[in-house]
């Protein structure tokens, strides 16, 4: 099993970094949000929807815990995966094999939409 967190960036996949692309392209199991389930095309994923009123988040870290997922499984997180992410708990359960594949954060596409 390969445990990713995937930066998605501010939302927008044509602003997805090569490494997250190659990254959601040769998953398994993707975990996100609708929105970002909706952005990618890996038709051949299983997906999990995430939204504050459901438990999946929980359901697939117990699951792959007692071995019921296997493969590549890619946890998309908007702007950084390293703030604000699923990323600590991932790593808390999993430890440091969990990789961590950057994307543009928020900040950086404000930046150069200000011109700055």
């Amino acid at each position: 099993m390969e445990i990713s967190v995937v930066g998605f960036g501010p939302g927008d996949s044509s602003l997805l970094t090569q490494s997250a692309v190659e990254a959601i392209n040769s998953a398994d199991i993707i975990v996100g949000t609708r929105h970002q389930l909706d952005l990618i095309s890996n038709p051949d994923a299983e997906r999990f929807e995430l939204s504050p009123h459901n438990k999946t988040l929980e359901r697939v870290i117990i699951g792959l815990e007692l071995g019921k997922y296997n493969g590549r499984v890619v946890f998309l997180s908007e702007g950084d995966p390293g703030i604000m992410s699923v990323a600590p708990t991932l790593i808390g359960k999993f430890g440091q094999d969990v990789r961590i594949v950057p994307g543009i954060s928020l900040v950086q596409m404000a930046f150069a939409r200000l011109g700055l």
